[in-house]
């Protein structure tokens, strides 16, 4: 048995903060800047995000807004709510008889695309029918179905043979079709086949 001692457990909880702190970090979807220029009073403007709401003391307003300020300096709490409800909330510097210019950046979260599921799957059945073929074309048949350029189903007939119940994905396929020779399969066509409902069939051969 492997005795874990309480110092590697220690150490694998600083790691396990440091790598959340780190995709804390990276998941970050606000910034700012600000600029100051000279006013005969002292006030916020709040230039960015536009259409957003911006809240400093107890004056709220929509942006682009002005928040006219006592004239001394000070930090003043500024509270940015996106139009999808996201709150950012910073402490901003004012300088007496200065226009403080905030430009808020906001970029929303990225929600990842939902995960396609596998597509819904629809029942044929392969036929070798060369029976009803000259002598020369009557043979076993391989059917390799393509999907995407993978292989996802084979099998192998013999003259007027088919399998039912076959149940494949929707899609378009590539099914290649292989005649047995001197003990090998040899490549004959490509039949182009689109699964989209239940019934589908794939042959080859002569007649139906």
């Amino acid at each position: 048995m492997r005795v874990i001692s309480s110092t590697s457990r220690r150490l694998a909880l600083i790691a396990s903060v440091a790598v959340l702190t780190q995709a804390s970090v990276a998941e970050a979807k606000w910034s700012h800047t600000t600029t100051f220029r000279y006013s005969r009073s002292t006030s916020i403007r709040v230039v960015e995000p536009q259409g957003f709401t911006a809240q400093v003391n107890e004056r709220k307003d929509t942006v682009p807004a002005v928040f006219n300020l006592p004239g001394q300096n000070a930090y003043v709490w500024v509270t940015i709510t996106a139009s999808d409800g996201q709150v950012w909330r910073q402490k901003i510097e004012v300088r007496s008889r200065n226009e403080t210019v905030l430009t808020v950046r906001y970029e929303p979260e990225e929600k990842p695309s939902p995960s396609k599921g596998p597509g819904r799957k629809y029942i044929g059945n392969v036929a070798n029918t060369t029976h009803r073929c000259k002598r020369s074309d009557r043979g076993a048949y391989r059917f390799d179905f393509m999907l995407g350029g993978q292989k996802v189903y084979s099998v192998a007939l013999r003259p007027n043979k088919y399998v039912p119940n076959v149940e494949l994905t929707e899609g378009s396929y590539d099914v290649r079709v292989f005649k047995r020779q001197r003990g090998n399969y040899i490549y004959k066509t490509t039949i182009q086949q689109n699964i989209k409902r239940d019934g589908w069939r794939v042959s080859y051969g002569c007649g139906k």
